[in-house]
């Protein structure tokens, strides 16, 4: 006959443990890849926005760190720590679902205003950039009419189409190529 108070029990909180060390872990290497990749993309000069790449890194560190809470919680059994740990996940969960909800939110003519909207604002450089990467000349190309959009204060602005209009004639039109791109993503 078998002696079954000495045997350990299946589950608990030692399979507990371990799945949290593992997650973390891979929580751990999630944000080593984002390191690399911003990293990547400053060197590569293939982010043009500095803002993106603090954001990135932003997000790896913390990521990082709540990975090493976890682990350090699961551990220890340091059951505070492990609250804290469910406190700050549950609250990047609502933030993440938020965060989806709008973005699905967003109607196809709103997403190309915003688009237009940034486009607008951004520099001379940054608006060559987009166009020979994109292979496009303008946003709504050489339309004049469809080129005008109102920006906060109600008043128009016009695109400047950084090309000759002889460079625009093949070119397709960079609101409808980022349309397309952003609609992979939905």
């Amino acid at each position: 006959m078998q002696n079954y108070a000495n045997m350990a029990p299946l589950g608990g909180f030692g399979c507990a443990r371990k799945s949290l060390v593992a997650v973390n872990v891979l929580y751990i290497c999630v944000s080593i890849i984002l390191l690399g990749a911003a990293g990547y993309g400053l060197a590569a000069n293939s982010i043009s926005s500095f803002g993106v790449v603090i954001a990135i890194l932003t997000v790896s560190v913390l990521l990082f760190l709540i990975a090493v809470v976890g682990i350090v919680a699961a551990v220890k059994h340091h059951q505070v720590m492990l609250f804290f740990y469910m406190v700050i996940l549950f609250v990047l969960f609502i933030v993440q679902f938020s965060v989806a909800c709008a973005c699905l939110s967003i109607g196809d003519d709103y997403m190309r205003t915003l688009m237009g909207k940034g486009y607008s604002l951004a520099s001379k450089e940054t608006k060559i950039q987009i166009e020979e990467n994109w292979g496009c000349c303008g946003f709504y190309g050489m339309d004049e009419k469809r080129n005008l959009v109102p920006i906060e204060n109600g008043t128009l602005v016009q695109f400047d189409t950084l090309h000759s209009p002889s460079n625009c004639s093949a070119v397709s039109l960079l609101s409808d190529k980022l349309f397309l791109f952003t609609r992979k993503f939905r």
